[in-house]
């Protein structure tokens, strides 16, 4: 009975270490690694061991990259089916087999799923701060609010092509010349301008 005891008492202390651990994911693993190891019942059937190890390849295959969550799933599917290798009342042999089948393809679903959200969060973020940039420059053209500077030429034209400005217009006595990128829409609105 001690050791029940003492080995629950690490089961629950490598599981909340491990939330600590969610920037370094080798010691994440090992933590886990460790919760996974949860002591064998003596004589009743405890059905509770196998929503621990569901939580447990969760958290795994949530935090850790694949192979290691896959390491993990492979610990827990031993560790579910040691009490009936040893003799003790467990889940029957097809049974554990369907419900890790079945969590694993549900766990790297949700993987595949979460890299895909992760990926198109990243590019509407892009889009969105590319459009309120777009916004604001055409909010300030609109209204007046220009900044036409002297320069050189070479400087004018150097700052286009790096980005740094939207176009450059070049003045000459009786006419005007505007540089821009291909596909800039203020050129129509600097036309209007000038």
């Amino acid at each position: 009975m001690p050791w029940r005891l003492g080995s629950s008492a690490i089961f629950f202390t490598a599981y909340f270490i491990a939330l600590l651990c969610r920037a370094r994911p080798a010691m994440l693993f090992v933590t886990l690694l460790v919760a996974s190891l949860w002591p064998i019942g003596t004589d009743a059937f405890n059905p509770y061991i196998l929503l621990v190890f569901s939580i447990i390849a969760g958290k795994a295959a949530y935090r850790l990259p694949a192979i290691q969550a896959c390491v993990i799933g492979i610990v827990l599917v031993v560790c579910a089916i040691m009490p009936d290798l040893l003799g003790y009342p467990g889940f029957p042999w097809p049974f554990l087999v369907l419900y890790s089948v079945i969590l694993a393809i549900g766990l790297a679903l949700f993987r595949t799923v979460w890299a895909r959200y992760e990926e198109s969060s990243v590019r509407n973020e892009t889009l969105l701060s590319e459009y309120r940039n777009m916004k604001r420059r055409m909010n300030r053209i609109r209204s007046g609010l220009n900044e036409f500077r002297m320069q050189s030429e070479k400087a004018a034209r150097t700052k286009v092509r790096e980005g740094r400005a939207d176009l450059a217009v070049k003045l000459m006595r009786n006419d005007y010349r505007i540089a821009a990128a291909v596909d800039n829409p203020f050129v129509q609105l600097a036309e209007q301008h000038v």
